[in-house]
């Protein structure tokens, strides 16, 4: 790919630099025009004054004629030298910067190619790993002769659990893909859609030993598609359930900022480490937690889709440590309606 991008980006700067030659010769060939008009013109006065001030007899008109010709012949001499030199200039400084535009020009889309390149990579590696399990699995098991019913249903069920993954996973990718535009955005009041979405996570939070706590600001009002807002907050609720552990406590608030919105979802679970933060909105980056107890595993795409959701509706999203009792503080930012 790097070797397509550079001939891409050698037959751009060379598109540029030859318009704009064609530019400089059209522009040099009018004032070339011009001005050796205005050459004859001024050389023409000055032997008709000459001629008027002195008479016919003194100034011979051939010889006069002559050097006319001669003087106005080093001027487009001079002229052409000049704008020869010009263009030289301007031809060299404009491959320069010809470069640089065409650089520039191309450099979104090598981004968003090399992007689309890593997510299939990732995305094949990801639907790779669980059906070779699978494979792997079947094989060894039909090979075996002496394969009894409860190890096959125990292979089964463990089969199962893949396909499970598989159709999460194979969920997730398809939200990734049909998130980037919403369906019809509504007024909607924001502390309305935020109780929806909670009361639907209840069981979850009762079920995983966690305590719950939200605070609305009532009255605020968004321009919004509230199930893409409902998806958002329930992926950042299932991240605080699935890591924060058990006896973690999630806090849900929402108040009005300079206009904005501020959505915060926190709890006061393992954390994040710092140098990892920045990364966690990345398809499929998985966070390290390895010096921590959490034996959690997940694909790497919620995140990311609540990032689309949130940048779909308008808004952003950002996390950062909860200063407040150790654990993770997600930020969403809604533009409100006045």
């Amino acid at each position: 790919m790097k070797d397509l991008f550079s001939t891409a980006l050698m037959r751009l700067t060379v598109v540029y630099v030859t318009v704009l030659i064609a530019v400089c010769l059209l522009f040099s060939g009018f004032i070339y025009t011009l001005a050796s008009n205005e050459i004859d013109r001024t050389s023409r006065r000055q032997v008709v004054g000459f001629r008027n001030l002195l008479g016919r007899f003194i100034v011979d008109e051939q010889e006069s004629e002559i050097l006319r010709n001669q003087e106005a012949d080093e001027s487009r001499a001079r002229l052409r030298a000049k704008l020869t030199l010009g263009n030289m200039a301007v031809i060299a400084a404009g491959t320069v910067f010809s470069y640089f535009f065409a650089r520039r020009t191309l450099y979104p889309i090598e981004e968003s190619v090399k992007a689309q390149e890593r997510f299939t990579s990732d995305a094949s590696h990801e639907l790779r790993t669980p059906l070779a399990a699978m494979r792997t699995e079947i094989e060894v098991a039909l090979r075996d002769p002496r394969l009894t019913t409860q190890e096959a249903k125990e292979l089964l069920e463990s089969n199962l659990e893949e396909v499970a993954t598989l159709q999460l996973m194979t969920d997730n990718l398809l939200s990734l893909a049909r998130n980037k535009e919403l369906g019809e955005q509504k007024i909607t009041e924001l502390s309305r859609v935020l109780k929806s979405a909670t009361k639907n996570h209840a069981p979850k939070i009762k079920k995983a030993g966690m305590t719950f706590e939200e605070k609305y600001q009532s009255g605020l009002k968004a321009m919004i598609n509230k199930d893409a807002l409902q998806q958002a907050v329930g992926i950042l609720i299932d991240n605080s359930i699935k890591y924060a552990g058990n006896g973690a406590k999630i806090e849900v608030k929402l108040e009005e900022c300079d206009g904005y919105g501020h959505l915060t979802i926190s709890d006061n679970g393992i954390g994040i480490p710092d140098d990892q933060l920045e990364c966690i909105f990345q398809r499929f980056y998985k966070v390290d937690y390895s010096r921590t107890s959490s034996k959690q595993q997940g694909h790497g795409l919620g995140l990311s889709i609540a990032q689309q959701l949130v940048v779909a509706l308008r808004g952003r999203i950002s996390a950062r440590k909860n200063h407040r009792g150790g654990g993770i503080e997600f930020l969403i930012e809604l533009p409100l309606l006045v």
